[in-house]
């Protein structure tokens, strides 16, 4: 499995978002992400280039909103 992050969706606030994928494709993680969404009622589309892949093979951190608007 790979993991992807986005912070380019819509919320339900004029605020930052940030969520984390876990898929075996970038499609796929859309197809996820779109789900989940709707399911909090946020149906959007989530386009591939919106997702960005986070590396496994390495110790890191990655800040997904700082709260800098």
């Amino acid at each position: 499995m790979r993991v992807w992050t986005s912070n380019e969706f819509g919320g339900h606030w004029p605020v930052g978002t940030a969520a984390v994928v876990v898929a075996e494709t970038v499609e796929s993680a859309c197809e996820i992400l779109m789900e989940k969404l709707a399911e909090i009622g946020l149906g959007q589309t989530v386009m591939p280039d919106e997702l960005q892949e986070i590396t496994t093979e390495t110790a890191h951190a990655v800040v997904l909103c700082d709260g800098d608007y």
